[in-house]
């Protein structure tokens, strides 16, 4: 009788060429052939390498699937959706600073929004805007401001063309580090025309 059993415990390569030639060997039919020539070794490499890359990608598709083995960011946020939980997205590093500006420009000035410094360390230096305007006054033209926010980064647009006749669309963010919480949406209609820009 043939002999059916086959060695599972390895995705080895090479152990899997073994266990082809080990499991060929007990085949009535397949018992006397030379497994060393060439053209057999040659099958033989193509099954264990094709085996081995089925294993493998069976093994992290699985892996993928379950929340506490995954490894990409798409799986993990895609298994945590089944838990109403929406990840976060990159988060600014920010500052809290107090400044004091000398001008003869009036007795009101104003630090707008998306104001740039710069900051530097041993690492580098870094871009930090404010995502709202400050307003001081002074009588002497000194204008001090208090308890400024800033964040690392800078603001960018990017403009859309949403077409009404069609439900579903998807637009999507060319940064994929961008902070959603700092997110605006403006929406723009032109007269006669059936498409919003935002």
């Amino acid at each position: 009788m043939a002999n059916t059993n086959f060695s599972l415990s390895s995705i080895d390569p090479d152990t899997l060429k073994q266990s082809f030639i080990t499991f060929l060997q007990g085949q009535n039919q397949f018992k006397d052939y030379n497994y060393s020539g060439p053209n057999i070794t040659q099958l033989l490499e193509l099954m264990s390498r094709n085996s081995y890359l089925n294993s493998f990608y069976i093994n992290m598709g699985f892996a993928e699937s379950q929340l506490d083995s995954a490894q990409l960011r798409d799986s993990v946020v895609s298994k945590a959706k089944n838990f109403n939980y929406i990840p976060s997205s990159v988060t600014s590093s920010f500052g809290i600073i107090d400044m004091s500006i000398t001008t003869t420009s009036g007795n009101t000035f104003e630090l707008p929004l998306g104001a740039s410094f710069k900051g530097t360390n041993a690492n580098g230096t870094y871009q930090f805007i404010t995502d709202q305007s400050y307003v001081a006054y002074s009588t002497n033209g000194t204008f001090n401001f208090s308890n400024v926010y800033i964040y690392d980064g800078s603001y960018t647009n990017e403009v859309f063309v949403v077409n009404r006749s069609q439900n579903n669309q998807i637009f999507t963010l060319s940064n994929p580090s961008i902070d959603t919480s700092s997110l605006t949406i403006l929406v723009s209609e032109e007269q006669g025309s059936q498409n919003n820009y935002f």
